[in-house]
């Protein structure tokens, strides 16, 4: 994984974002990050859906998992 992947998420860990058309009530959301996905986890995923994260996707669901309203 390394520590590229943890600098970014260290620096993006409570970050402030918009979601969608940026108009002065769009509510304003932090970013929020919980602990990474297990190599079990990311298998059983990748079984459910068919398919594979690419290496690098999956390095950061790895690291950390992004979390919130606008995270699917």
């Amino acid at each position: 994984m390394g520590s590229y992947w943890q600098d970014l998420i260290e620096d993006l860990h409570g970050a402030e974002y918009r979601f969608g058309i940026i108009t002065p009530s769009t509510p304003v959301y932090r970013v929020e990050l919980d602990a990474g996905l297990t190599d079990a986890e990311v298998r059983e995923t990748e079984a459910l859906f068919g398919f594979r994260f690419p290496p690098d996707l999956r390095d950061f669901l790895q690291t950390a998992l992004p979390r919130g309203p606008t995270v699917p």
